[in-house]
């Protein structure tokens, strides 16, 4: 639900940044760096947890040493108070304090506390699951000291009027947008990819496909451009997609605040549905076109099965050469043993990547590895050396 206190102008620079970081996985820390600003805290940070095993970790803390976030990773995390206590309230759409969570006088007496927060001057948070798959969660956290009063139902509306923004970002990270969308390099960035990708205004008009964009488009199972702009098979479904291009499209423009959606399109003969994500997007300073009020929509047709490339993987998810090789291996189907022996590293030191991997990606298991690398593109031969 829109929140009628904050207005597309206010929330429009913050909105920008989020999406920004969508298409540029090095972005987040500036994105992160703003929201905990306009909220008057620090250390901000997107973090996953497993509610079944408490274990989990930071993927992008911003201005948290090393050591700290490292002894969170592997010790604090399953020792985190707030989350033990508040886990009911790990729920998506729904924004939440450390208050809300935990009392004040059982947080004081844990080790979590003691042992934890004091590093950090810190005592209380506010936050939000972003996404959530059986017991395993995203989300988003920003902490704060005594010398903040207590956050209070201003700024829970304030992150709510965020979270559709933050969880859109992460779902398009998914979908591995590397474009930074500036008219010059357009093409370059999204040639290779093998989900399709189309640039969109307001009324659905068609700026740009890419190759794979075009291959669907062509094969008019589902998909189709007609005078009107972009329309899916089913009249219903291309009213749904219109609104969502349109609401996208005028949040980039900064005259709205919603944040897409995601849809699937009938095919026929009974084919599996295109799976589409629609979402707003960043527009650089130096973008040519005069249309600012754009969106971008990504179809996946399940039926493929697109394999990542390292060099994208490295940018989309931070991840080190290392990392990004082991991420391909398995994302292959090998098992992590094989792995290991195909890359000439031991199995623990593969374990250790793994546990990186997963961190960075957001992802539990091998299994969930492979699905998000089969939502990824092109080939696998361009696997650098190091």
């Amino acid at each position: 639900m829109l929140l009628p206190m904050y207005s597309p102008e206010q929330l429009g620079p913050l909105i920008d940044r989020v999406y920004e970081a969508a298409s540029d996985h090095t972005k987040w820390p500036r994105a992160l760096t703003s929201i905990a600003e306009a909220l008057g805290g620090r250390f901000p940070v997107l973090y996953h947890h497993d509610m079944r095993s408490h274990s989990g970790g930071m993927s992008v803390p911003v201005g948290w040493e090393p050591t700290i976030s490292h002894a969170y990773n592997h010790y604090y995390a399953e020792r985190n108070i707030w989350l033990r206590r508040g886990e009911i309230l790990l729920k998506t759409e729904r924004v939440r304090t450390s208050h809300m969570m935990c009392s004040r006088r059982e947080l004081i007496r844990s080790e979590f506390f003691s042992d934890f927060l004091t590093k950090i001057n810190a005592n209380q948070a506010i936050g939000a699951t972003l996404l959530r798959d059986g017991s395993h969660t995203s989300n988003i956290t920003v902490m704060a000291g005594r010398e903040r009063p207590d956050f209070s139902h201003d700024d829970v509306v304030f992150l709510d009027a965020l979270f559709p923004h933050l969880q859109r970002a992460l779902q398009v990270q998914t979908r591995m947008s590397e474009s930074k969308l500036r008219h010059r390099e357009l093409h370059e960035a999204l040639a290779g990819l093998s989900v399709g990708v189309l640039l969109v205004t307001a009324r659905g008009s068609v700026l740009y496909m890419n190759p794979a964009a075009h291959s669907i488009i062509a094969k008019k199972a589902g998909l189709a451009i007609d005078v009107a702009g972009l329309k899916a098979l089913r009249s219903e479904d291309t009213s749904r997609l219109r609104a969502l291009m349109g609401g996208a499209a005028n949040t980039t423009a900064r005259r709205g605040l919603r944040s897409g959606g995601i849809m699937t399109v009938a095919r026929p003969n009974g084919a599996p549905p295109l799976e589409l994500l629609v979402s707003p997007v960043h527009i650089s300073d130096d973008w040519k076109s005069g249309e600012r009020a754009v969106a971008v929509v990504y179809v996946t047709d399940p039926s493929q099965a697109p394999r990542t490339p390292d060099a994208m993987l490295r940018r989309l998810y931070g991840l080190t050469a290392r990392e990004a090789k082991v991420f391909a291996e398995l994302a292959r189907g090998v098992s992590a043993r094989e792995a290991a022996r195909v890359l000439g590293i031991s199995y623990n030191t593969l374990k250790t990547h793994l546990r990186q991997i997963f961190l960075k990606t957001h992802t539990r298991n091998q299994l969930e590895l492979a699905r998000l690398a089969n939502r990824c593109v092109a080939n696998l031969s361009t696997i650098e050396t190091t």
